[in-house]
């Protein structure tokens, strides 16, 4: 039995946090030890305390005062998060010390969580990488530009790349560790687990790689409950985040299309729930089955996270993507989803109007729907419970068993 310790700190989508518990629940099952650190603990112990996994509250940064617009490179989004506090590498590496002396791992599988890794560059146990593209960058030095569109000057990239470094090896040293050679060392693990599929990568340029699919999860939510329909009216299942800048626009437009709405909106007060009720749109505030709900649908709006993007065109439904302004990552996966045909983005200003005239329009256009029926043919084989299985085995692998 070896012990085992699975780690997030970046980010706050939560999606991903039911794959590790479901991860957590096969390496368990294999006889180990498991523990998780997690940058969200109340949301991770609801699914983690079932399966006996105690769950740690990951270091959390202090906010910088100032950040770019829009950060070019992984030295950047670190920066943005928080790498840049005067002491603050040194602060973070040694609580994850300390919390790695509590826990003793074997193996430290790393999901989005950068400083868990420094932290551990010299704890003697194994580590694993496991991710989107946009938490696991190709290697090279400078590091990828992650933002290729924004007109930028080349030598950022480096400046940027040189900054970081030097306060990352700063903390390093200050907490007794080797420095970083290149930036990129970061990175270094004994296994990195790509999940998700090449036409999804936030590197589309990346040399070479061993695309495990998508982070998708075997819901155990309430079937969707579509309004009562009459005619041929199309379905729209939208998911949407009651704190996103567009949202009141989005469901006036949901309201208003000639369609049949489900929505799914995280964060929604019960009270608000009657004010977008319609008799063509359903509203709840409670997690639905997304697998059936993006089946049944002939488009699915969402936020542009990279699990409902994959889900939909797993299920051969287009897109409309509203992204979060300041969100790079869902900006990435925006522009993938457009290079594919599959879907479109709502306008900035996130008018109901052309809202709706969007939907209307791509549920009128068969090329989108035909790309997308393209994409779930071409993986078809693809099943997320096997590939959920052959990770855990490969992850058991290298504490040999």
């Amino acid at each position: 039995m070896a012990g085992i310790t699975i780690c997030w700190e970046l980010g706050a989508g939560l999606g991903h946090v039911r794959y590790l518990a479901e991860l957590a629940k096969r390496l368990k099952r294999a006889g180990h030890r498991v523990s998780t650190v997690m940058a969200n603990v109340q949301s991770a112990d609801v699914l983690m305390k079932p399966l006996d996994v105690p769950v740690y509250q990951a270091p959390r940064w202090q906010k910088p005062t100032h950040k770019p617009k829009v950060t070019l490179n992984y030295a950047e989004l670190l920066g943005a998060v928080g790498y840049v506090v005067n002491g603050g590498v040194a602060s973070m590496v040694a609580s994850w010390q300390n919390l790695f002396r509590l826990l003793k791992p074997e193996l430290l599988i790393a999901n989005q969580a950068p400083t868990a890794l420094l932290a551990a560059r010299e704890l003697g146990c194994m580590t694993a990488i496991i991710g989107t593209g946009f938490a696991v960058p190709p290697r090279s030095s400078p590091m990828h530009c992650m933002a290729p569109w924004v007109p930028h000057d080349p030598a950022r990239l480096e400046r940027s790349e040189a900054f970081m470094l030097k306060a990352i090896n700063s903390g390093l040293i200050a907490c007794g560790l080797k420095p970083l050679n290149v930036f990129s060392d970061l990175f270094d693990c004994d296994l990195q687990i790509l999940t998700t599929f090449h036409e999804l990568d936030h590197y589309p340029d990346r040399p070479s790689a061993a695309y495990r699919g998508p982070m998708i999860n075997q819901s155990e939510s309430p079937r969707p409950e579509w309004p009562e329909s009459t005619g041929d009216r199309k379905r729209v299942f939208a998911y949407l985040k009651r704190s996103h800048e567009g949202f009141e626009h989005l469901m006036r437009a949901l309201g208003r299309a000639n369609t049949i709405s489900l929505a799914y909106v995280s964060g929604l007060s019960d009270p608000e729930l009657n004010q977008w009720q319609t008799s063509r749109c359903r509203v709840t505030n409670v997690p639905v089955d997304m697998q059936r709900a993006c089946a049944q649908a002939d488009l699915v709006v969402c936020h542009s996270g990279h699990g409902s993007i994959a889900q939909s065109l797993l299920s051969g439904t287009p897109l409309l993507l509203a992204p979060e302004l300041t969100n790079l990552e869902q900006h990435i996966n925006t522009r993938n989803v457009i290079a594919l045909g599959s879907g479109a983005v709502v306008s900035d200003d996130f008018s109901a109007d052309d809202i709706e005239r969007q939907l209307i329009s791509l549920l009128q256009d068969h090329s989108v729907t035909d790309r997308a029926r393209d994409f779930s043919a071409h993986y078809d084989s693809f099943d997320p419970v096997t590939q959920l299985e052959n990770i855990a085995a490969e992850l058991s692998a290298l504490v040999g068993q």
